[in-house]
């Protein structure tokens, strides 16, 4: 695995000849996961069911939009955003939300969803394949990219949020109670999305205020939300493991 320095440099070695690196430079190399991403401002988008050349005139179009594009020496290629430093606070927290704004509004909505993750691991150029024997090529680098869209961008996937909740207002039913909050409140779910909780401990309703999140956007089927939760979640320092015992 090779993990990613800076738009400058294609990363260190941890061993060499290995074919990937991480998207977002990690904090510290013990695993590799969203949370222990240093940052959450470069984007990954790939498309694997269309032809290589149809794929070449989409990027055609969106070039001005990329810092980079590696081709992955099979059947697609890794095209990377990368949004300024300062925004780093609203990628970190809508990184999601911002990834499906640029692949609707850029991509046609064609990109693979299994590259939503900030920890996602992409192509290293200019390293031969080992399973096709082809390089991973590539085709374009602009690291003096800047990207006058980003706030834009960061604007409309903020309202996903906002109108996801909406909707899960209007379809909201009395179902029951929990610690004597009552799970069928939606602003429940808005109230927790909205309050920071930086400490594991005495944050008030914390832990309370996630399980009625996660209970509501469960008993509604509302998954884009309750994943958008779990991302908070995990930010602020639950497990898999409690937030799925939250979930049970």
């Amino acid at each position: 695995m090779k993990v990613y320095s800076n738009r400058y440099e294609y990363g260190k070695y941890l061993m060499s000849g290995w074919e990937f690196e991480v998207l977002n430079e990690l904090k510290d190399l013990s695993k590799r996961s969203d949370e222990n991403c240093l940052y959450h401002t470069r984007f990954l988008f790939e498309i694997d069911s269309m032809s290589l050349e149809a794929q070449r005139e989409l990027i055609d179009k969106v070039k001005p939009l990329l810092v980079r594009v590696v081709y992955s020496g099979s059947k697609s290629y890794h095209c990377i955003v990368e949004f300024d430093k300062k925004y780093e606070k609203e990628c970190e927290l809508f990184y999601k939300e911002i990834w499906r704004t640029i692949n609707k509004n850029y991509f046609d909505s064609k990109c693979d969803t299994q590259c939503i993750n900030p920890s996602r691991l992409t192509r290293t150029p200019n390293v031969i394949r080992k399973d096709t024997g082809k390089n991973q090529e590539l085709v374009y680098d602009c690291p003096a990219n800047t990207f006058s869209f980003a706030k834009d961008v960061i604007i409309e996937a903020k309202s996903l949020v906002t109108s996801m909740l909406i909707r899960a207002t209007q379809n909201a039913k009395p179902v029951y109670r929990h610690n004597n909050i009552d799970c069928s409140q939606w602003d429940v779910v808005k109230r927790y999305l909205d309050t920071p909780f930086p400490n594991r401990t005495g944050n008030g309703h914390s832990s309370s205020w996630l399980y009625a999140a996660l209970q509501t956007t469960k008993k509604y089927g509302d998954d884009v939300t309750q994943q958008t939760i779990i991302d908070k979640a995990k930010r602020e320092g639950w497990t898999d493991r409690e937030i799925e015992h939250k979930l049970k």
